[in-house]
């Protein structure tokens, strides 16, 4: 996935826990993230932790430096 196509993919409002999880398992190189991941995928009453987890948008600061 280009960095354009990751870009756009975040900035959609909705999406689908099976896209979250397909991406998210292409890009994590982390075996034990990736194990972790693909259990929760698996367990149905776990969906709801498992979009919020994934859909969830990191943010980026200035780390403590006020401009």
């Amino acid at each position: 996935m280009s960095n354009l196509e990751v870009k756009e993919w975040f900035s959609r409002e909705s999406i689908p826990l099976q896209e979250l999880v397909h991406i998210w398992l292409q890009m994590d190189q982390n075996a034990a993230t990736r194990k972790q991941i693909e259990e929760l995928a698996k367990d149905p009453s776990k969906a709801d932790y498992l979009h919020d987890i994934l859909a969830s948008r990191i943010q980026f600061g200035t780390a403590g430096r006020q401009h």
